[in-house]
């Protein structure tokens, strides 16, 4: 019509809505997948209606009930591993999907489920029927309903799930451990070792072509070369051992299952089980030693049961705990353990330039008083070694001891052997007490007691000296002065039964033939202990090394 101004034509209402849209698509494509899109939930969504619904996805993705939806099945995956995950939804709700990427690269975490799934299902191996079966057992477990009616390729055993596993063309399983210390064993294998459980068998459950496995491969082998020995390690294929996998329940991979019965296996849960496996490990080994914290107590380990050889652990890095444990219980009956920590200084100190180690040192001790003995560093040496050695050391400790638990060898009687029950009204034994003066004429006899104490090793009988100028007190509780002046030969040799507080001096010429016989002479009876002492004989303690 005339005079009418042209209408403007608006767009409509479906245009300005499809602009929207592709601009939203845009942008949700630059953020990444949408996780709350692939399970159907709000963003809101509670922990429960999350899982809820990716078992209802997993039902119909399953790649044995959708062929060729393999990467939807890995996709639901993924996002329900992150949305179940706190910390990793509000990273996502942040950040979508690159910023999970850029961080901690959670795609390949989140997929270790994908990973088993879809190596069971055939998904790298294709081939033939007739390959291998992997079984997950789902006892009571979260994935009971989930593969509830599956069909021709995947079926429950024992309330357990079994993926067929295409392998054919000949294709062998790989061993991820050849080479190595680490031990890959079969199903049969597996029992024969458990039946031989020294101190605590580790089990390395893996597939061939799992990523996780072979990330977690370098840690568990530093781990058991490490502790090659203390630890009996193993690795088992699930691809190639079914069986296995599926007798121990073995859900995901990889898996660590220890045991220290084999009856009992212990699933090790954490997933960084690279840290944390060491303090797993040790945590089940028995602490079959004595931990020492005082003078007085080393004093107590050292003076308890002499039938045993004492060795003293002082261990500066707590790694080094596993071999002492491990030690501890390969050896009982044999050998004695004390263990000092090497942060306590001020013990560690009073076995020199040995006990000042910055790993772990183990310290066999011949001679109570100095704390001296013959060394081991765990640093350097390996366990088998260490093994050998100390049971070399133990049969030569078991020969210097009497068939009556009784210390053979010829040494001082101090204030600490005492205090320990040693010559006094506790000890039933004969005590034989060279008292001297410290003159040179002494030192014939002194050194021929060494010989004599071996000759009467299997008597229950101890040999000792003390120097009654140090020590006078002593000597004057069996009538010794301790005054002597530089001309006289004062020497006197004693036969003392400190529960009976009887004693008798040698009257004879002090030669290495008459203190002989009268040993022998006091052994037989034919020398009787009829004096009495005046008073409880008492050491004074001159090392001054009390803590």
């Amino acid at each position: 019509m005339a005079g009418q101004a042209p209408k403007i034509r608006m767009p409509g209402l479906a245009v300005i809505i499809g602009i929207a849209l592709l601009y939203l698509s845009s942008a949700t494509a630059a953020v990444g997948k949408d996780y709350y899109k692939l399970l159907g939930v709000r963003r809101n969504a509670t922990e429960a209606e999350i899982s809820k619904a990716y078992r209802k996805k997993a039902r119909k993705l399953h790649p044995d009930i959708a062929p060729g939806k393999e990467e939807e099945f890995k996709d639901i995956n993924t996002a329900y591993e992150v949305l179940k995950d706190n910390e990793k939804r509000q990273q996502y709700d942040l950040y979508g999907e690159e910023g999970l990427n850029a961080g901690a690269g959670s795609q390949q975490n989140g997929n270790q489920f994908y990973q088993f799934f879809r190596q069971g299902a055939g998904g790298h191996g294709g081939g033939q029927a007739g390959g291998h079966h992997f079984t997950f057992d789902m006892n009571g477990g979260f994935f009971d309903d989930i593969f509830e009616g599956f069909g021709q390729r995947a079926h429950t055993q024992n309330r357990g799930f079994t993926f067929n596993q295409g392998g054919g063309g000949g294709h062998k399983a790989a061993s991820l451990f050849e080479g190595t210390v680490v031990s890959d064993v079969d199903l049969k294998e597996m029992i024969s070792s458990l039946e031989n459980i020294r101190t605590v068998n580790i089990y390395y459950f893996y597939l061939e072509n799992c990523p996780h496995c072979q990330e977690g491969k370098k840690p568990f082998l530093e781990f058991a070369t490490k502790y090659n020995g203390a630890v009996q390690t193993y690795a088992i294929n699930c691809k190639k051992h079914n069986d296995a996998c599926e007798k121990y329940r073995i859900e995901q991979v990889p898996q660590v299952v220890a045991f220290t019965d084999k009856n009992k296996p212990l699933h090790y849960q954490k997933r960084g089980f690279a840290e944390n496996l060491v303090g797993f490990v040790s945590q089940l080994l028995p602490s079959q030693y004595t931990e020492v914290t005082s003078r007085k107590q080393l004093d107590a380990f050292l003076f308890q049961d002499n039938k045993l050889l004492k060795v003293v652990a002082i261990i500066k890095k707590g790694a080094y705990l596993i071999h002492l444990k491990a030690l501890a219980q390969n050896l009982a009956g044999k050998i004695s353990f004390a263990f000092i920590r090497g942060s306590n200084q001020q013990l560690a100190q009073l076995f020199g330039k040995d006990g000042l180690t910055q790993t772990g040192v183990l310290i066999a001790i011949d001679d109570v008083d100095s704390l001296h003995g013959r060394t081991i560093d765990l640093s350097t040496a390996a366990y088998h070694d260490v093994i050998l050695r100390l049971n070399l050391m133990q049969y030569e400790e078991q020969r210097s001891h009497g068939i009556h638990g009784n210390d053979a060898k010829y040494s001082e009687l101090n204030a600490r052997k005492m205090d320990n029950g040693e010559c006094t009204e506790k000890d039933n034994q004969f005590c034989f007490v060279f008292v001297k003066f410290g003159k040179a004429k002494e030192e014939t006899l002194n050194e021929a007691l060494y010989k004599i104490a071996q000759k009467y090793s299997n008597d229950p009988i101890k040999i000792r000296f003390i120097n009654a100028v140090q020590q006078a007190g002593f000597a004057e509780a069996f009538g010794i002065s301790s005054s002597c002046l530089f001309y006289q030969n004062c020497a006197k040799f004693i036969a003392y039964r400190g529960k009976r507080r009887k004693f008798e001096i040698m009257n004879d010429e002090l030669t290495v033939e008459n203190v002989d016989k009268f040993i022998n002479d006091v052994i037989s009876g034919c020398v009787t202990l009829k004096q009495t002492v005046t008073g409880v004989p008492k050491l004074a303690d001159v090392t001054h090394t009390e803590l």
